[in-house]
């Protein structure tokens, strides 16, 4: 029983190779780039007022550049024309 014991945790990682594991694991989430929504919070916390504004444009323009805001809109002036 015992080699069979030794056979498998021959199998695992050894404590060593779990923290290098660990390290490598941490290193590459700090270097990720971060995302796209956290880069825009950021932009209109530094210049609220300034970077607010092109933010809601850059938003409009999104909405209207989609299938989906380009069919809202299409709603939108139907109804305001009735």
């Amino acid at each position: 029983m015992t080699s069979f014991d030794d056979a498998i945790r021959s199998l695992g990682p050894t404590p060593e190779q779990v923290m290098r594991m660990e390290r490598a694991v941490e290193h590459g989430l700090d270097a990720r780039p971060p995302s796209l929504v956290r880069e825009w919070i950021d932009l209109v916390v530094a210049r609220p007022v300034a970077n607010g504004a092109l933010a809601m444009a850059a938003g409009v323009a999104l909405a209207l550049a989609t299938p989906a805001g380009a069919l809202a809109w299409m709603l939108l002036s139907a109804v305001a024309r009735a």
